[in-house]
């Protein structure tokens, strides 16, 4: 009988352990999960980057200026265009017109954490920052800052799945 008493006990104390700890840890999970998003966003920057790097020391200088990143691999610049985290993105990585920054849609449930936490590592946080009409064509570099990095979001956007952007200096 007492080995009976001590066998419940431990299945209560186990029970409310992890109940405690789902409802303590939740919040943990979900900023893990959007500092993960953001250093993938960062390192797939830092591979466009790369690459537009081999493209200018091959060609004094000279930015690859096409929107397009899938190009860099015909270069053989890079061997796959950079996987965006799922489910943290609209859209695929693309160039602006003067090939100065890689630009990827978030998506805007997502981005509010990953902005919180692009910004926690030292990017850009222009909130405010107007992309006109939500074009990423419409983005220089010259207007993102003095940053590597960050998030950019169009207030004026007529569509709402490409106003905010994951940006990365190239």
């Amino acid at each position: 009988m007492f080995n009976l008493v001590v066998a419940v006990i431990s299945v209560a104390i186990v029970a409310a352990l992890s109940l405690a700890s789902v409802y303590y840890g939740g919040t943990s999970y979900t900023g893990s999960v959007a500092r993960v998003d953001a250093a993938t966003l960062v390192y797939g920057g830092q591979q466009i980057w790369g690459a537009q790097q081999l493209h200018m020391a091959r060609h004094a200088g000279e930015r690859y200026r096409g929107s397009d990143v899938s190009a860099f691999i015909g270069m053989d610049y890079l061997t796959s265009v950079p996987k965006p985290p799922d489910g943290a993105t609209t859209g695929d990585w693309v160039l602006t017109p003067d090939g100065g920054l890689a630009l990827i849609a978030l998506d805007p449930e997502e981005a509010p954490n990953l902005c919180a936490m692009i910004g926690r590592d030292g990017g850009h946080q222009g909130a405010g920052t107007a992309l006109t009409g939500g074009d990423p064509a419409t983005v220089s570099a010259a207007g993102f800052g003095d940053h590597m990095f960050g998030c950019l979001k169009d207030t004026n956007a007529a569509d709402p799945d490409r106003a905010i952007f994951f940006a990365y200096r190239l």
